[in-house]
């Protein structure tokens, strides 16, 4: 049903043989959960590390170099990451958020649950509204982030950091505001 292969200049991408429709698990993430300390201090390379997915705070699915490891971002994806909790053993799965055609690339959003600061990357993906660096969450357009937590594919960790972002914009804006 999946394969990899050459994705233009993003290297290697992973494709569907068959139809997958809105709302279906794709593939999990089967990678070892890890925290920022050890994903740091164990995985030198750039490659590597960006191939590390956070799903919460100070934790990280390492890269496993199955699918989730070859899966590439894109500011308009197909795919998002949907977390959930096996008894304390965080784990991700990448779910579709639109139907997906044969032979068509799967895509994520990279920032979509990355609240890391220290790490940003350049986007490359080509679509109309690229947003140029992938980065945090709070980086991520409002239309964009409604279609990620609608979809459920917006995990709790990453929401609550883009509301707090908000927020804290607002009151800045506001400060030293006096309506009467």
């Amino acid at each position: 049903m999946l394969y990899k292969k050459k994705s233009g200049e993003f290297g290697y991408g992973v494709f569907s043989s068959v139809p997958i429709p809105k709302n279906s698990l794709i593939f999990p993430f089967v990678g070892a959960l890890v925290t920022t300390d050890v994903l740091n201090n164990t995985y030198k390379d750039l490659d590597t590390l960006s191939r590390a997915i956070q799903i919460g705070t100070n934790q990280y699915l390492s890269p496993s170099y199955y699918m989730d490891g070859m899966i590439n971002h894109s500011c308009k994806p197909n795919a998002g990451i949907h977390i959930y909790d096996e008894g304390n053993n965080p784990r991700g799965i990448i779910f579709s958020i639109e139907d997906i055609q044969p032979h068509q690339e799967i895509f994520y959003d990279y920032s979509s649950s990355q609240i890391d600061k220290d790490w940003s990357m350049i986007c490359c993906c080509g679509e109309k509204n690229c947003r140029k660096l992938i980065s945090t969450v709070e980086t991520i357009p409002l239309i964009s982030i409604l279609r990620y937590w609608f979809n459920g594919v917006l995990p709790s960790y990453a929401r609550k950091r883009w509301i707090d972002f908000k927020i804290n914009n607002l009151k800045e804006s506001l400060n030293g505001f006096n309506p009467k």
